[in-house]
Formats: structure tokens, C-alpha cells, sequence
């Protein structure tokens, strides 16, 4: 059988340096919290990890930062997941000096850092699941973050395999351990000095860069470029003119026809550079709630999530552009499972809707009393019955999970299109860039879009 006293003698030799590894490793945490705040700030506009050009950043990728930091898992209490995880690893940080330095308080930090570490794990396993069941999006940098509180957690374990019994020992040989452990505040001090440098370094680099904004010439590249026949180059024009950001060019012999089409829309208005054009066909399922002509020139998608902030203060234009345009387009509304597992219940409610001719009646409510963790059950029949719908067939719905195969065809067209939050529009097929959101961008665009079909 193997002898457990003298592995718990060598850990116990070897606390100096886990407490270091603690610290280490929660010092490193700080710094990939600290990232993934920047990122967020900028919308991950070069996508999850901060260093992708803006072009391959918009493509469809497994790892979707800013869906997974818009979910309803990305806050607790109002307050964003990377903030915490700051706080929680330098409370990690914060103890494991403490249990270094203070030697007769030692066991009671140590304890209380163990059960840091053990909620933090517990946590970021939720997150962790939400991720993969809930969302089928990724993001790269919280992934990085679970795996440094589960590299936590097992040094920490092995600390407990026997250092901390041996601390209230009488035994010398077990207490011979603490005679390695002089604290030396020097090394302690060099590495967060080290990571405050790494901090600012990271500051300071992405401050100096613009948020990523589609230029009009990449736009029109990356469009023409995805729409090229495979195994083909799209054609490219070497005397296009270099264009300020603010400048809207003059079409001239040499520009692209997208080009052309670009310098007629307002400045800032552009499709998201790098997603490919998706086929309208595969876009619009059968049964997605639509309003128009089925036949009409011009068919507008909307992704979004009715739990979602920003879709409840988009959803007043999309309704202004279905009463500016009326039967001359083909508005598609798909809903989106981004903020939790709450919105499937209320997916389901306006599916149900749908099938009794109440589903903007139901969207219009669900956003009306939009709050933070969705609508109870009792809140969704409570509407059903205001706009006169029978709640019951969509209380069924609800518990059975109807929508959950339309969610999972949902997200999947999303990624096609390059969706990487919500709410999102895809006009004829392209998706609209994140700064194109405004009812002047996209009516410019779904205008251009009537005049050349």
C-alpha cells in the first residue's frame, strides 16, 4: 500500500512553494479578467482574444466572445463576470500573502482561501455549462479563466492533503515543515509589480487602437471576396484611391460595383465586414413569424432575444421600418436563446402566440416588462390573457420544450450569417454592421437594396 504519511511530509515540505503557485496563478488570473473587461469594452471587435484584424474577427467562429458576455449569465447582480473575477483572484492573491507572511493566522486564511477557491470553481464549472448547453457559443478568454480556478483548486487540494492538519500539530516533525517557509516580501512584491506592468502594457495598446470600424474599400472587398465562386480570387482593383475614415469617395471607373453601392449610403453605414452572404432560403424557415409580402423584393431578418436590453430598445425601429416600408418587404423575426434558459420559455410563449395571430401582441408585452431573469410562467399567461390569447396551449408549449429544435436551427443560421450578439439584421442575406444599427443606416440600406432588384 502506498505510504500517505510521507507524501503528506513532502507536500508539507513544499507549502512555501504552493503558496507561491497560488499567488502566481491568481496574479495571472487578474491579468485574463482584466483582458477580457478591455475586450468587452470594445465589443471584441478583433474578436475573443484582442489580436484577430477586424475582417477574420467577423466571421462565424465557434468562440463567440460577446455572445456568451451579453448572455444572462455574464453578470451577477447587475455586475459583469469579469469584474468579479477580478475581485476573485485578488482575494486568492490577498490570502495566500497573508497565510505566507502571518504564520500564527495562518491556518484560518488558508481556510478561507480554500473555500474561495471551492466557489469559484463551482461557479465557473456553471458558466462553463452554460456556455456549451445553453448558448453553443464559446468564449475563449472565460474558458482560459475556468481553467486557472481549476489549476487553483488542485493546488490547493494538495495543500490539504496534509500541511494543514500538521499546523495544529505538537509533533515536531511535522512542524518541521514551517521552518522552510520565510517569507521573503521581496519576490512576493517583483511579481505584482510584474503583473502591473503587464496590465498597463495591455491598457495602453488597445487604447492606441480605434475600435475596429468596416473601412469602405474592405467592406466592399470582403463582400465581393465571400460572393466570388469557390476556388476562384474575387476581382480586385489596384487603383482604388485610399479613403479617410470620414470621406465618402466619388464612384469612378476603377471602383467595384460595391464600391459604388457604398459611397450612395450614409457615412458609417456598412455591412459587417468578412460575413458571407447567406441565401435568403436559408434564412427564412417555415412558420418564422413575418410580416409583408411573402413575395416582397427585399426580406429583412432579425436575430434577437427577447430578454435582451439592447433588442428592447432596437425593437421601436424595427417596428418603424415595417410601417415606413410596409408590403415592400418582407420582415422575418427569429428568435435567439443568448440571455439564459428563461428565454426559452418565453421563445416558446411567442411561438405560441404566433399560432393564435398574437405574436407582436406577445413581443410588444414581453418587452414592455422586460426584467432581469426573465418572465415567470405566471407573467407570460398573465399576458396571454391581456391580448386575449388562450394561455393554455402556450403554458403546454412551455413545458414541453416545443421551441427548443427552432432555437437550435435559429442559432445555427445565425453563425452562417456571422451573428455574433443580438440583435442582430441581416439585410438580403448580409448582416448589418455593428454601427449600422440605426433607422437611417438600415433604411438607406434596405432603399439601395428595392432600387437594384
Amino acid at each position: 500500500m502506498p505510504d500517505f504519511s510521507t507524501l503528506k511530509a513532502r507536500l508539507g515540505t513544499r507549502r512555501p512553494i504552493l503558496d507561491r503557485v497560488l499567488f502566481g496563478l491568481a496574479l495571472l488570473g487578474v491579468l485574463v479578467a482584466v483582458h477580457l473587461l478591455i475586450q468587452q469594452g470594445r465589443g471584441f471587435d478583433r474578436g475573443c482574444l484582442g489580436f484577430s484584424e477586424p475582417a477574420a474577427a467577423a466571421q462565424a467562429s465557434t468562440f463567440n466572445c460577446e455572445m456568451v458576455t451579453q448572455s444572462g449569465a455574464g453578470t451577477l447582480l447587475g455586475l459583469s463576470n469579469a469584474w468579479w473575477g477580478i475581485g476573485f483572484y485578488l482575494a486568492v492573491a490577498g490570502l495566500s500573502v497573508a497565510a505566507a507572511a502571518l504564520e500564527r493566522q495562518r491556518l484560518r486564511f488558508a481556510a478561507t482561501r480554500a473555500l474561495l477557491i471551492g466557489g469559484g470553481l463551482l461557479y465557473s464549472a456553471y458558466l462553463t455549462y452554460h456556455q456549451f448547453a445553453g448558448l453553443g457559443a464559446l468564449c475563449a478568454l472565460c474558458l482560459t479563466s475556468a481553467g486557472i480556478a481549476l489549476a487553483l483548486f488542485l493546488v490547493q487540494g494538495a495543500m490539504l492533503v496534509g500541511p494543514l492538519a500538521a499546523l495544529g500539530s505538537s509533533d515536531p516533525s511535522k512542524q518541521s515543515m514551517d521552518s522552510t517557509s520565510s517569507f521573503r516580501p521581496v519576490r512576493w512584491a517583483a511579481a505584482a509589480l510584474g503583473l502591473l506592468v503587464l496590465i498597463g502594457a495591455d491598457v495602453v495598446y488597445f487604447s492606441s487602437l480605434d475600435v475596429a470600424s468596416p473601412e469602405p474599400a474592405a467592406a466592399a472587398q470582403a463582400s465581393s471576396e465571400s460572393s466570388a465562386p469557390m476556388g476562384k480570387a474575387a476581382p480586385t482593383s489596384e487603383k482604388t484611391p485610399a479613403r479617410s475614415r470620414a470621406a465618402v469617395p466619388s464612384p469612378s471607373a476603377d471602383t467595384t460595383e460595391e464600391e459604388k453601392e457604398n459611397a450612395a449610403l450614409p457615412s458609417g453605414c456598412r455591412f459587417a465586414p468578412g460575413a458571407e452572404q447567406v441565401e435568403t432560403s436559408r434564412l427564412v424557415s417555415f412558420g418564422d413569424p413575418v410580416f409583408g409580402k411573402a413575395d416582397a423584393p427585399v426580406t429583412v431578418v432579425e436575430f434577437f432575444d427577447p430578454n435582451c436590453p439592447h433588442c428592447e430598445t432596437f425593437h421601436s425601429t424595427m417596428k418603424d421600418l415595417q410601417a415606413r416600408f410596409g408590403d415592400q418587404v418582407r420582415f422575418v423575426y427569429k428568435p435567439l436563446m443568448v440571455m439564459g434558459p428563461r428565454s426559452m420559455n418565453q421563445i416558446s410563449a411567442l411561438y405560441a402566440a404566433q399560432q393564435q395571430g398574437r405574436f407582436m401582441d406577445m413581443l410588444d408585452a414581453q418587452f414592455a416588462r422586460q426584467q432581469r431573469g426573465g418572465l415567470s410562467n405566471d407573467q407570460l399567461a398573465s399576458i396571454a390573457r391581456e391580448i386575449d390569447m388562450n394561455p393554455g396551449p402556450m403554458l403546454s408549449a412551455i413545458r414541453q420544450n416545443s421551441s427548443r429544435s427552432r432555437i437550435a436551427r435559429a442559432r445555427k443560421v445565425a453563425k452562417a450569417a456571422g451573428v455574433k450578439g443580438t440583435p442582430a439584421v441581416v439585410i438580403d442575406g448580409r448582416l448589418v454592421g455593428r454601427r449600422a444599427k440605426t433607422p437611417q443606416c438600415i433604411s438607406a440600406m434596405i432603399q439601395r437594396e428595392l432600387e437594384s432588384s
